[in-house]
């Protein structure tokens, strides 16, 4: 037998809250600080860094290194 939910009511005017999605402080970073990602592929870290230059207008670089990728702001 299924179980029988009451149906909600309407409510009207309710904010909604806002929700911050940002893992990484991109936009704290100034030129020439620099972000370590160890243990990670350079893929995965070139997809974020994308969005995060599309997001704040920074000019991000990245480069592979021995144990993971470091990302930094040079613009």
């Amino acid at each position: 037998m299924r179980q029988r939910y009451p149906i909600p009511k309407i409510e009207r005017d309710i904010q909604l809250p806002r929700v911050n999605r940002q893992l990484y402080p991109w936009s704290e970073m100034k030129v020439g600080d620099s972000l370590w990602f160890p243990n990670r592929c350079h893929w995965d870290i070139n997809v974020m860094r994308w969005k995060a230059q599309q997001r704040t207008g920074f000019k991000l670089s990245q480069r592979k290194l021995k144990n993971g990728v470091r990302v930094w702001r040079v613009g």
